[in-house]
């Protein structure tokens, strides 16, 4: 599985890098049909609360599964956007076994 990330205006934090890459690396494991994975950080200069975005793609057999969030800091999105990722990937599987 290949995971790429990519920061758009703003300074990489290599402890969140890390942080994110073990946990799509355990969703891997958890979802070994997950083939790559992109997650784009992204802050807004704005006065609003929900400035700091992230978004993730996920490429499995067949399909491209998407999550976005927005909120005040990036581990609350990422961690949106995980659980929003982990539930997708559980209902692609459980269709995936249906269909055998």
């Amino acid at each position: 599985m290949t995971i790429h990330i990519e920061s758009l205006h703003l300074e990489e934090n290599r402890d969140f890098t890390k942080e994110i890459n073990e946990k799509i690396e355990h969703l891997g494991k958890k979802y070994p049909m997950i083939h790559q994975t992109n997650i784009v950080l992204r802050k807004e200069k704005s006065d609003v609360q929900k400035s700091c975005f992230l978004s993730a793609k996920v490429a499995i057999p067949g399909r491209t599964l998407f999550a976005s969030e927005g909120q005040s800091d990036f581990r609350t999105a990422f961690d949106k956007v995980l659980q929003d990722l982990e539930n997708q990937l559980k209902k692609t599987k459980e269709l995936m076994q249906e269909k055998r």
